[in-house]
């Protein structure tokens, strides 16, 4: 069995990585965020490759980490992680570490789900624009006694008189 001091140190180790990758991740959706709005095709092409790197990396490391927590006797379900945290030298800066990870991840999911709602608002954008080029947009607030938008109310294609 590893000493307390061997095992505090591997895991303070694992958790600055973790913290580490949870910031690098968090600035590729800042930056992925951007790119969005922009329509930056190159930029969103690197985010995507180093969300997955990144993604990666954490999972490794959680692996990592549950497989510690096992080999220093501690379940692996997030009140085993938090006792054996509790059970190292240095818990204090262990906790820390392990709460600015939580936070990481959170601003993370929330971070991912605004940069969703942007490429979903895009996505909207062109299919309309490529309606109007059709010939095939719809009128908003125009719509049939069941609820339903109505259909094509005199549109003409683009170009046609």
């Amino acid at each position: 069995m590893m000493s307390p001091n061997v095992a505090q140190q591997s895991m303070q180790d694992l958790l600055e990585q973790e913290v580490r990758c949870t910031e690098l991740l968090l600035k590729t959706l800042a930056t992925e965020r951007t790119a969005l709005t922009e329509r930056n095709v190159a930029v969103l092409e690197t985010t995507t490759n180093d969300k997955i790197k990144y993604y990666q990396k954490l999972e490794s490391l959680a692996a990592q980490r549950t497989r510690l927590v096992s080999e220093l006797g501690f379940k692996t379900d997030r009140a085993g992680v938090e006792l054996c945290f509790e059970s190292l030298p240095g818990t204090d800066q262990i906790i820390a570490n392990w709460h600015r990870i939580a936070s990481n991840i959170e601003k993370c999911r929330n971070s991912n789900l605004v940069n969703g709602s942007v490429l979903e608002a895009g996505r909207q954008q062109v299919e309309q624009a490529l309606g109007i080029l059709r010939g095939q947009g719809d009128i908003p607030g125009v719509y049939t006694p069941n609820g339903m938008a109505s259909g094509n109310l005199g549109h003409r294609k683009l170009g046609e008189v």
